[in-house]
């Protein structure tokens, strides 16, 4: 006999919406989570910890995602179009040392599922701030014997920020202190300096001020400090040029062009469309060109 009647079955156990990746990077680890969900639309947050035995200076993070993201806060948006985003620090956390980590949080929106990245790249280069751009001079302001305390004076004197800055200059003696800057190494009378995060960045005609102390030789006659050299660690700017003919062709910021050439050059990229003295690139990220090829 068979046996009839009504037959419960229980509900399948709904899949568990994802709400977090992680990427690991060559020495920085980030994690991307959501941290509430709503229809077409979500609050997240990005931390970006430092796995490696040095310092993460003046971080900016690249990615892509298909999200458009509304409010970031703890951080910049610098650079989106066609989903690709380039988050910077706010300066008050510009450095990550080893064994730290930093957040930012953002605002989005997006269709259905939420689009996780699936790679992360920490953009930056350490390079040197061109001598006409940057001008050092130095100031006694204490003497004595066999030392005396020394301001050094670096002024931006170009139309950019200097970021993340770092100076090295050359000593007779040996640097006891260093203020407003942290010392980074000395060896041969050659020392090196670096930003705090407070003071990392030097706007155009504004000049960061530190104060080092030197003790002397006991052979050696007291010399200000010279041979200055100033670096910063940014990303890299690179214009394109375009197999086009610039009084001719009027390039769009949405042409196949160029979002060939930003996917192409990824984040590290900032694209010059400029004609008769017309801008044509409203939507990227410009620099100027001055000259037609």
């Amino acid at each position: 006999l068979g046996i009839t009647g009504n037959v419960w079955k229980g509900k399948q156990a709904q899949a568990k919406e994802r709400t977090e990746t992680v990427f690991e990077g060559d020495g920085y680890k980030v994690t991307y989570s959501v941290e509430g969900k709503w229809e077409n639309g979500y609050n997240g947050s990005v931390t970006i910890a430092n796995t490696e035995d040095r310092t993460i200076e003046n971080w900016e993070l690249a990615y892509k995602t298909k999200d458009e993201y509304k409010d970031v806060w703890n951080a910049e948006t610098t650079y989106h179009i066609e989903g690709f985003y380039s988050i910077k620090n706010n300066k008050a956390n510009a450095d990550i040392e080893p064994g730290q980590e930093v957040s930012y949080g953002f605002k989005a929106n997006c269709k259905d599922a939420v689009d996780f990245p699936e790679e992360f790249t920490l953009l930056g280069i350490d390079s040197e701030v061109p001598k006409e751009n940057v001008e050092v001079t130095s100031e006694v302001t204490e003497q004595w014997e066999k030392g005396a305390t020394v301001n050094i004076h670096i002024k931006n004197i170009s139309e950019e920020d200097i970021e993340s800055w770092k100076l090295e200059f050359q000593v007779l003696g040996t640097v006891g202190s260093v203020w407003d800057a942290k010392l980074v190494s000395q060896e041969h009378g050659k020392v090196k300096v670096k930003s705090y995060g407070y003071n990392s960045y030097i706007h155009p005609g504004e000049t960061e001020t530190i104060g080092i102390q030197i003790q002397m030789d006991e052979a050696a006659a007291f010399a200000e400090p010279g041979e200055f050299s100033v670096y910063e660690h940014k990303k890299e700017k690179i214009v394109l040029d375009f197999d086009k003919e610039w009084n001719r062709s009027m390039v769009r910021a949405d042409a196949e062009v160029v979002k060939e050439a930003v996917e192409k050059n990824k984040y590290a990229v900032n694209v010059g469309l400029i004609d008769s003295g017309v801008n044509y690139s409203a939507n990227i990220n410009v620099v100027a060109r001055n000259q037609r090829d």
